[in-house]
């Protein structure tokens, strides 16, 4: 018979084996960011059904010590792990000094992570670096070094990063450190895009229809599309099965309103698409009121709503299949091959993936041709994407070369490039902008710390 310490290995590696397909499971989760510094996980598991969270932020002072509001808090974090909640430790966040820049030593990094997963009763970590603190190069080796580590010694780790999106996906920055993370082993199980304050400008002139739920699913089919490019082996289903997407629910700090309407538009596309995570700030703000007067942001979502209702929209998507897509004929004479694009070519949609060289028809008139393969972007405004053509005969040719730029033509902005500083560029409402600080392509007419107005 097999002796007691056999049978324990054999039951420990099945638990083992059980945690890391429950962490890689493509099911949906609707996890809402929770402030790290109020209690109340357990009662909110028990009132309102919440049974995944996202608990924010373990962030530093400046030493290597985590800020002890999360930490009085910790507690509660493990009787809601321990009640079967899913709880993911979010590190970062705007504020405060991240725990990788804080610690100078990787051993330091490695027991404080360890230390904090064995306080919260969960291996779940989530990353939100944003801000200048996303270009420090040291912190991103240090930290990509010791998640190595800790995957080494607990391979049911859950690792994600949460990283700031915009239309046209992530910055070049954010890129980077997903690629030297992937690049050193690390298994990234989620990639989360904050999708939030676009810009009331952006929203008017980038996204047909100007509404909040489509300039997220801009954003989440641009960034699927750069994380696709670092997985090249991944199916798409197993690209969007890691992706997931954080919106601010109610009022954004630039004044657009992320509405239910808007909650529910972007639950049934993560439905459709098999998207792995929902998530969004914050479930202390998702309380009922009988108007949209509220501007306690802290407390309130600043619509008319009832209690949880954001929740309940999103988690609505949790336990729906997709359709298989219809299989491919395998009798019967081949499909014809599509013509050459001609003066008829189809008209452009919004959101429809393009191949690189599809041509399409604009409302005004004119033809734009693909210049690289992109999720639908605006012809008329992603310049950096489309170009235009004109029609002859028949057929699409590119149009006569520009005149060379005088010295007040300056390049269009493109949101997410990154810009070094004295950088000028015009933006779509006819006005220059010169780059006060380098940045990953703030929008100019928000960010003002960064640009300023230039005169030609």
């Amino acid at each position: 018979m097999p002796t007691r310490n056999f049978l324990k290995a054999v039951l420990t590696a099945a638990v083992s084996s059980v945690l890391c397909l429950s962490q890689s499971a493509s099911a949906l989760e609707v996890a809402p960011y929770f402030h790290g510094w109020s209690s109340g996980l357990t009662e909110a598991k028990r009132v309102a059904g919440l049974d995944s969270a996202t608990l924010a932020f373990a962030v530093t002072r400046g030493n290597c010590a985590l800020n002890t509001d999360m930490l009085s808090n910790l507690a509660d974090a493990r009787n809601f792990a321990a009640a079967g909640g899913r709880l993911r430790i979010s590190f970062g966040g705007q504020n405060g000094v991240y725990a990788e820049i804080a610690c100078k030593d990787d051993n330091q990094l490695f027991s404080l992570m360890e230390q904090l997963m064995v306080d919260a009763g969960t291996r779940r970590l989530d990353f939100d670096i944003e801000g200048h603190q996303l270009l420090d190069v040291e912190g991103t080796n240090r930290r990509t070094r010791v998640l190595a580590r800790l995957q080494a010694k607990y391979p049911d780790i859950y690792i994600s990063f949460t990283l700031p999106g915009w239309l046209r996906g992530v910055s070049a920055e954010s890129m980077n450190l997903l690629q030297t993370t992937a690049a050193a082993g690390v298994r990234i199980d989620m990639v989360n895009v904050m999708a939030m304050s676009f810009g009331l400008e952006n929203l008017r002139t980038m996204v047909v229809p100007s509404t909040m739920a489509q300039a997220v699913i801009m954003t989440l089919q641009a960034s699927a599309v750069q994380v696709a490019s670092l997985y090249p082996n991944k199916t798409q289903a197993q690209v969007h099965a890691m992706m997931g997407v954080t919106p601010m629910i109610g009022k954004n700090d630039d004044g657009s309103v992320f509405s239910l309407a808007d909650a529910q538009a972007v639950t049934n596309y993560v439905k459709q698409n098999g998207i792995g995570l929902i998530s969004y700030w914050s479930f202390q703000r998702d309380r009922a009121q009988a108007n949209d007067a509220s501007n306690d942001l802290n407390s309130f979502s600043g619509v008319a709503q009832s209690n949880y209702q954001f929740f309940n929209i999103f988690k609505s998507a949790v336990g729906y299949t997709a359709p298989a897509p219809s299989p491919t004929p395998t009798t019967g004479p081949a499909p014809t091959p599509a013509p050459a694009p001609a003066c008829s070519s189809a008209s452009w949609v919004n959101g429809k993936q393009y191949a690189a060289g599809s041509v399409v028809s604009y409302p005004d008139g004119k033809l734009y041709i693909a210049k690289f393969a992109n999720p639908g972007y605006n012809p008329t405004i992603s310049t950096y994407y489309w170009s235009q053509y004109v029609c002859s005969g028949g057929t699409v040719s590119a149009p006569a070369p520009a005149p060379a730029p005088s010295a007040c033509i300056k390049p269009a902005w493109i949101n997410g490039m990154w810009y070094a500083a004295g950088s000028t560029v015009s933006y779509s409402n006819g006005r220059l902008y010169t780059a006060r600080v380098a940045n990953p392509g703030y929008n100019p007419t928000i960010s003002t710390y960064y640009w300023s107005p230039y005169a030609c």
